[in-house]
């Protein structure tokens, strides 16, 4: 099992580890970031908004929060700047949920309707904080 400790680390490391990847695809033109390179989610800018998304479907189910989210697949923003921005408020958010967690909000199980699974999940809390 995970420690808070761990869950912190892993945050402030997925932030540092965003903005070194939005610095990068900001050195891309536009339409570079947006050509269909034949991936899953097609351009770079999509992957990116749907990892964006993945954050918004996954932490609520943490820190009882809610953030905008569209279907699967679909863009939540078009403009590569707002997205940027959505992507920093979300990694600060991730930063502050680790701050204040403890061992008791690790424990036990999680229990969420997967819309993609058309089911509903029970995993350990731990393992889908991971």
């Amino acid at each position: 099992m995970i420690d808070a400790e761990y869950c912190q680390m892993m945050a402030a490391y997925n932030a540092w580890m965003n903005s070194k990847l939005y610095e990068a695809a900001a050195q891309l033109p536009d339409a570079e970031r947006k050509a269909d390179r034949k991936a899953f989610f097609r351009s770079l800018h999509s992957t990116l908004n749907h990892i964006l998304w993945g954050d918004r479907v996954w932490l609520p189910r943490f820190n009882s929060k809610s953030y905008p989210v569209g279907g699967v697949g679909t863009d939540l923003y078009e403009s590569f700047a707002e997205l940027r921005a959505a992507r920093t408020a979300m990694d600060n958010e991730i930063v502050a949920w680790a701050a204040g967690l403890d061992a008791s909000q690790l424990a036990g199980t999680l229990t969420w309707y997967s819309v993609i699974a058309q089911r509903e999940m029970t995993r350990p809390r731990w393992l889908c904080v991971t």
